[in-house]
């Protein structure tokens, strides 16, 4: 079983890093445009920035109190446990950043150099300066897009393990399920999947075979009736 991860909360230079890189470049490519564009242009390119961070943080944060609440919750993780996959499904959530971010590149273009209108004095200026509906939705849906890229390198890994706490079990690194509300659980031999069986509803969690003592020790000191 690999070794407990730290909380999602916690500082990741590295990934800050990178963070801070792209975003650098991407500013960097965009501000002799933007410079160029009439001071109400401008102002209205900031409005928009402000919807782009304001969608992004709301939806980083939301998602990140919502874990910190989880955690508190499930009290502390004994064991993880990830698919036998996983090293795989790593380089699956890497290639999925990758299409995020191709996928967020060309809004951010379209933000600057989508077809145009002529403004005072000749020079060429986004719709999105223009038609508000159009700039802040784009805005948005940037946000959504960028705040997807940075929840996946912060909790891509999470999303693939199952978490066997003193409370409950966290499954996908948002969804807790608390011991009690358990009856018993199905995990068949050979299979990586344990069924949690409540009274009236089941959910299945990835598990790996080879942690399968330490997780059914686990479960059946936690699951009254499982013994």
């Amino acid at each position: 079983m690999p070794d407990l991860l730290p909380s999602m909360l916690q500082f990741n230079l590295r990934k800050c890093f990178w963070v801070l890189s792209a975003l650098s470049v991407l500013f960097a490519i965009a501000t002799p445009k933007i410079r160029s564009w009439p001071i109400e242009v401008q102002i209205g390119f900031a409005w928009h920035a402000l919807v782009v961070i304001g969608s992004l943080f709301t939806l980083v944060l939301g998602y990140l109190c919502r874990r910190r609440v989880i955690e508190q919750h499930c009290g502390k993780v004994l064991v993880i446990s990830y698919p036998p996959n996983f090293e795989k499904s790593k380089k699956i959530f890497a290639v999925m950043a990758v299409i995020q971010i191709l996928a967020a590149s060309p809004m951010f273009a379209s933000f600057l150099y989508m077809p145009a209108r002529t403004a005072s004095g000749g020079l060429r200026v986004p719709y999105t300066a223009s038609v508000p509906i159009l700039g802040y939705f784009s805005a948005a849906l940037l946000g959504v897009f960028l705040a997807m890229i940075l929840l996946n390198l912060l909790s891509g890994q999470r999303q693939m393990c199952s978490e066997f706490g003193e409370n409950g079990v966290i499954r996908g690194a948002i969804s807790f399920t608390p011991w009690t509300q358990l009856k018993t659980y199905d995990w068949p031999f050979g299979t990586n999947e344990i069924a949690l069986i409540g009274k009236h509803w089941r959910c299945s969690v990835p598990a790996n075979e080879e942690d399968r003592e330490e997780i059914e020790r686990l479960l059946k000191a936690k699951i009254k009736g499982s013994g």
